[in-house]
């Protein structure tokens, strides 16, 4: 993949967010606004990368303007503030609750540059304090349906197809993380490595969880039909914790001794379980279903059957110089890997196009 395919998304995000903003600088223009510069920050603010995350910053900044401007001009009325002694005190008296609700509500940020923006200036315009807020009120309201209506009509990014190529991002470094674990257990796995790994699928979890709300809010305004994605966001959530398991398993290498049959049957697991995790994330970002878990299973399954057998023929204290409560619960762990690699393939499923 070429440096502007993996940035295509950042080059449609940065022309939409121009277009939005010469688009309402024209609007401002021609009603001959005064303070044009808040109609075309709102506009450049709320393009967001998916739809549904402009539907939100679009939600945020209009109710923010609203609430700072309308409490702003309701402290001035009730007090005087003819002087600067007396505005500190009304400015004082307007952040005091203001601040409380953003520390609270983060998103909701714009209030408190409101309310200071109006106090500070409006007291010195022409139209006063009120022609002020209604002005702010006015030229974000505008700002805020231009951005909105780019979002909605320019190229727009669905949530949904943002969540495909996040989660892909996901299966594909679970992929890695499985192989670094199981593939080789006759030495110790790399550290860094597997931190590495951790902290990149992290972040990445993160980001798919943000852009999970961003589809549910796209589905809340009816401008989405596909399937919730928390069922997905679930799976991969479970998937994880196994990988976990399986890491804190693994993280030594087995002891000297008869065990290179339950090696070989790792390594087996490691391969196909690979294989499906790599083929479900190109299913997810074409849309096509998975591929089935049928390897998957069987390898399971033989290193269940080595282990009986294993386990038959060893004391009860070891298999082949491995600890034996250490290969069992490797074993449960792979066995609810399988399970939640069924669960895997019957969400990517029901995402596909389907003929």
């Amino acid at each position: 993949m070429s440096w502007i395919q993996r940035h295509a998304a950042d080059f449609r995000l940065s022309f939409k967010t121009t277009v939005a903003g010469l688009a309402t600088y024209a609007v401002v223009e021609f009603l001959h606004l005064h303070q044009g510069a808040w109609a075309v920050l709102s506009a450049v603010l709320i393009m967001q990368a998916s739809v549904g995350a402009s539907l939100r910053a679009a939600r945020d900044r209009l109710i923010s303007t609203l609430g700072g401007a309308g409490y702003s001009a309701a402290v001035v009325a009730l007090l005087p503030h003819d002087d600067p002694v007396r505005l500190s005190v009304a400015l004082g008296v307007a952040l005091a609750p203001v601040a409380f609700l953003t520390s609270i509500y983060s998103s909701f940020k714009t209030a408190l540059i409101t309310t200071v923006i109006i106090l500070l200036s409006g007291t010195g315009q022409s139209g006063g304090l009120v022609g002020s807020a209604m002005d702010r009120v006015v030229e974000i309201a505008l700002g805020s349906v231009i951005g909105l209506g780019t979002a909605l009509f320019l190229l727009p990014t669905r949530a949904h197809g943002l969540i495909a190529l996040t989660s892909s991002r996901i299966l594909d470094l679970l992929a890695r993380l499985l192989t670094e674990s199981l593939a080789d257990r006759s030495v110790t796995a790399n550290p860094k490595a597997i931190q590495s790994l951790h902290d990149a699928l992290r972040s990445t979890f993160v980001r798919v969880e943000t852009i999970t709300d961003e589809a549910i809010r796209e589905r809340q305004a009816y401008l989405s039909t596909k399937p919730s994605p928390d069922a997905l966001l679930r799976t991969l959530r479970r998937l994880r914790y196994d990988m976990v398991i399986i890491g804190r398993v693994t993280a030594a290498p087995f002891p000297s001794g008869d065990n290179t049959r339950i090696r070989e049957r790792l390594a087996v697991i490691a391969q196909s379980a690979a294989a499906f995790l790599h083929g479900t994330s190109q299913a997810l970002i074409r849309q096509a279903r998975p591929p089935g878990i049928e390897a998957v299973e069987a390898a399971v399954a033989s290193f269940q059957d080595e282990l009986a057998v294993l386990h038959a023929k060893s004391d009860a204290a070891s298999i082949g110089g491995a600890p034996l409560g250490m290969l069992i619960t490797l074993g449960f762990a792979l066995e609810h890997l399988s399970l939640n690699f069924k669960d895997l393939h019957s969400r990517v499923d029901e995402l596909a196009e389907h003929p």
